[in-house]
């Protein structure tokens, strides 16, 4: 049965799980696996290596409701989750709603400036098998300020976020300065689609759009042509210089 939260953060630095096997927690069962609403100014949340909505071996479910729930109406700046090395991989899976999601119910303040989500199985088990989330793997709501960051250039810093019942990352209601960006994440076999920005008014980077593009109306193209060419009988070479 659902129970309560699983490791609550609410004031203070706080480190969840770390790099060695030793340092990895398994958080299942709860309404959210992880619950982040407030820490002191100049500190820090950094969650790394943890299973987080499946049993010990990584294999199979153990669901929380909610993965990770990071929601605040003031600011919560420098929360890390993940990073780019092997070790520090978060494994968010299994879980019955959201895998990890963020959410500013501020009227303005940079609710998550300088968050970043890295490196992390989102809707996978450890071997990389499907264990979707039932809902989105990302969700970044109603930010007015700040910028966080899902993926990244560096070696290992892109997520893979795949087999999730909803879209692999939504970002809604962003206004003001808020904005994000998405680098180098591998986004596959969502129920949804890749990117989700239901929101208008963003100005986005180049990279950001054509990250975006690739994985939507770049895939939808690229499908109708492979399915053209397959559908389509085989050509001569005379016929493809004629």
């Amino acid at each position: 049965p659902i129970q309560g939260t699983g490791i609550a953060v609410f004031g203070g630095h706080a480190v969840i799980g770390g790099g060695a096997a030793a340092d990895m927690n398994v958080i299942g069962g709860n309404s959210a696996g992880i619950r982040i609403g407030s820490i002191a100014p100049g500190s820090g949340v950094l969650v790394q290596g943890n299973l987080i909505g499946t049993a010990p071996d990584g294999l199979v479910a153990r669901p929380n409701q909610l993965g990770i729930d990071a929601v605040t109406a003031t600011e919560i700046p420098g929360i890390v989750i993940g990073g780019n090395q092997p070790d520090h991989r978060n494994v968010v899976s299994g879980n019955s709603a959201d895998g990890i999601r963020f959410s500013c119910t501020a009227i303005s303040a940079n609710c998550f400036d300088g968050a970043s989500v890295q490196g992390n199985f989102i809707g996978l088990a450890v071997d990389a098998a499907a264990l979707g989330n039932g809902g989105v793997g990302i969700v970044l709501s109603q930010m007015t300020a700040g910028l966080v960051q899902i993926g990244g250039v560096s070696p290992g810093a892109g997520n893979l976020i795949a087999f999730n019942t909803g879209d692999g990352i939504r970002a809604t209601n962003f206004s003001g300065t808020a904005h994000a960006s998405f680098l180098a994440n591998e986004i596959l076999g969502n129920g949804g689609q890749a990117i989700d920005l239901a929101s208008e008014a963003k100005t986005l980077t180049l990279p950001e759009l054509e990250h975006m593009h690739i994985h939507k109306t770049g895939a939808l193209i690229r499908a109708a042509v492979l399915l053209g060419a397959r559908c389509g009988s085989k050509l001569s070479v005379a016929e493809l210089d004629g």
